[in-house]
């Protein structure tokens, strides 16, 4: 009997590990979804000017320090790589727009 209320014990530690765990995970993602969701926040835009922004929100509050600014600094990144896509995207468009009106006036002479 000793034995196992020993192994319950652990156990119940351990579930409470995963709950902290998951608990950071669903701050952290909550704290992504804040930042998503601030129109305000682009590529050019500091982890400062989203801290004076966003510092009395609840899913501000709720990560801690390096985790905000971890998430912020991947967040921007993601933007700006978006961004250089969505431009080599309209880029290769405008490109190709040229080259066949270049094409059609040669077929009309």
């Amino acid at each position: 009997d000793k034995e196992e209320k020993e192994d319950d014990e652990e156990n119940e530690k351990d579930d409470g590990e995963e709950d902290g765990e998951k608990d950071d995970g669903e701050a952290r993602e909550a704290f992504v979804d804040l930042l998503v969701k601030t129109k305000a926040i682009s590529v050019g835009t500091s982890y400062e000017d989203a801290e004076r922004m966003l510092c009395k929100k609840a899913a501000w509050k709720a990560v801690d320090a390096q985790t905000r600014k971890e998430c912020f600094e991947i967040f921007v990144d993601h933007l700006d790589d978006v961004g250089h896509k969505k431009k080599k995207k309209k880029d290769k468009a405008k490109k190709n727009k040229k080259k066949k009106q270049k094409e059609d006036e040669e077929e009309e002479e």
